[in-house]
């Protein structure tokens, strides 16, 4: 069987009152219908996983990440997961944005392969941002030492091994 393929789409800046600074329902259904979304609305009604950030500069740093069992026009701006977001705006200065990661596939059994990615994409995100919101899947509670959630001094010899067995070298820490 074939892995399931994730898109990714964006990133999509999201309307925001700059005075304020927090997304209310009118922005959001400005959001769904920006030209550049409306291109994709087809991967928008399927599920996949979607990360809130911040653009600030030239970069982005990401703030929340979360899945969509349903669809992406259906939960992304739920009313807990708004709450969040404007909490980071709140406090943070930047731009939000969104980034979609989405599968046009229809199977019905998507559900672990969305759930291992927001797990992947937390991971990766905690890596860029340790103040990462989500509450779930987003704590260090394991390491191994010189290759991820570790400092050590002089790698060993079986740690070089290692991290060439794995192709690792200069990827995680």
């Amino acid at each position: 069987m074939a892995a399931t393929q994730f898109e990714p789409i964006g990133p999509f800046e999201i309307p925001f009152d700059k005075g304020t600074r927090r997304i209310e329902k009118e922005h959001i259904q400005s959001f769904f219908e920006n030209k550049d979304i409306q291109k994709k609305i087809d991967l928008l009604n399927t599920r996949g996983c979607y990360i809130f950030a911040l653009r600030a500069g030239k970069g982005f740093t990401p703030w929340y990440v979360g899945q969509a069992k349903k669809s992406f026009k259906q939960e992304i701006f739920a009313i807990h997961k708004k709450d969040i977001y404007n909490s980071v705006l709140a406090n943070k200065m930047g731009t939000p944005m969104m980034f979609l990661i989405g599968t046009s596939k229809k199977n019905q059994f998507l559900e672990k392969e969305i759930k291992d990615l927001e797990s992947f994409l937390i991971f990766w995100a905690r890596k860029a941002n340790k103040g990462l919101k989500n509450q779930q899947n987003n704590k260090d509670t394991w390491g191994i030492a010189g290759v991820y959630n570790s400092d050590i001094g002089k790698p060993s010899t079986a740690l070089k091994n290692l991290k060439g067995l794995l192709n690792l070298e200069g990827k995680i820490k």
